[in-house]
């Protein structure tokens, strides 16, 4: 099974001269040390430690990707997590858990944080937990929830739990192309914020569906690039309008199924990945949109790619009037068009 998404990460590591953060704790510093940011357009600077004991943590800067505004990272289960936290103290005094978004816990036990960090057995959204070893205190770590999938060969033919998805090009080659695996949606987690200015109600497939639970394919990387588009409009228009921009997704994820129902849709649309959305935004601040908004995202996506080029990918322009929209993915690889 070909995994383009982790194609592209590594890519994305050697372009920039980087290596993979594999373990729980990225980095080590002593109580009072500052804590610089890794991200030019963070908006994570004033982060608190939570204090555990005499121990202080928090996630890292890298936890909420280039943009500093990700609030969701993923893994299949029992895979490995790249979740790079700061910790001031003592390793051996303290032990991680996850969390069940909600308030449930996981069935899986404390573990030191001197092993490495896996994803729960099943899927859901959780928080990172970290507690002193004897078990007398404890704290959620404020970084962004992982998102355990349910694997993609858990779909039997076109449907997955009795939600109709369609077949993918990919599944008639064993080495196809398809997603690891779908983030599972109850009614409950429409709301989640999966970044700054982006719910996950804002990816499920316009599909007509009732039955729940329903599914999705999204990339992180999406959201991160998403939101950096947003933090470049903001940068050209001044630090107070962030509050007033908003993300309008007309399209996010769509199902094989729903794909091929739409006229002039791509096979290989990359919607279909959790790679893409169409959006518009009112950039110029009019309150409505026009041709100007959609060149100022254009002008923002371009900057975004340039200086993020492990974030590269489609670009695509629908010109409609004031319905008009502008396509951005990951892909990997620069496209062009309009439409």
């Amino acid at each position: 099974m070909t995994n383009y998404a982790d194609r592209r990460r590594e890519a994305a590591r050697s372009s920039r001269g980087g290596r993979a953060i594999s373990i729980a704790v990225a980095t080590l510093l002593a109580i009072g040390a500052s804590l610089a940011a890794s991200s030019p357009m963070s908006l994570r600077d004033s982060m608190l430690m939570r204090s555990i004991g005499s121990i202080r943590a928090r996630a890292s800067q890298h936890a909420f990707g280039w943009s500093g505004r990700v609030h969701m990272r993923v893994a299949l289960p029992n895979e490995t997590v790249d979740y790079p936290i700061e910790i001031a103290g003592a390793l051996d005094s303290i032990s991680w858990r996850w969390v069940r978004v909600g308030g449930a816990d996981s069935s899986m036990p404390s573990r030191s944080v001197a092993h490495e960090l896996r994803a729960p057995d099943q899927p859901g959204f959780y928080r990172l937990a970290l507690e002193t070893t004897n078990g007398e205190s404890h704290t959620l770590i404020d970084g962004p929830a992982l998102a355990v999938l349910v694997p993609f060969e858990e779909k039997r033919g076109s449907s997955l739990n009795g939600y109709r998805m369609g077949r993918y090009n990919g599944e008639r080659r064993a080495d196809g192309e398809r997603p690891s695996g779908f983030l599972e949606i109850g009614p409950n987690d429409l709301e989640l914020k999966v970044s700054d200015h982006l719910r996950m109600k804002d990816f499920l497939t316009h599909d007509g569906a009732t039955v729940w639970p329903r599914y999705v394919a999204l990339e992180p990387d999406l959201l991160d690039k998403l939101e950096l588009v947003v933090a470049t409009i903001t940068n050209q228009r001044g630090s107070l309008v962030d509050a007033q921009l908003t993300i309008d997704v007309h399209s996010g994820f769509r199902t094989p199924l729903h794909n091929r129902r739409l006229p002039n849709a791509a096979q290989d649309s990359r919607h279909q990945y959790g790679e893409a959305a169409d959006i518009v935004i009112d950039a110029d601040g009019n309150g409505h949109i026009n041709s100007r908004d959609i060149s100022i995202i254009v002008k923002a996506v371009e900057e975004v790619e340039r200086r993020y080029p492990e974030l590269k990918g489609g670009l695509g322009v629908y010109w409609r009037g004031g319905s008009s929209y502008v396509h951005v993915d990951v892909r990997g690889r620069s496209v062009r068009w309009t439409s």
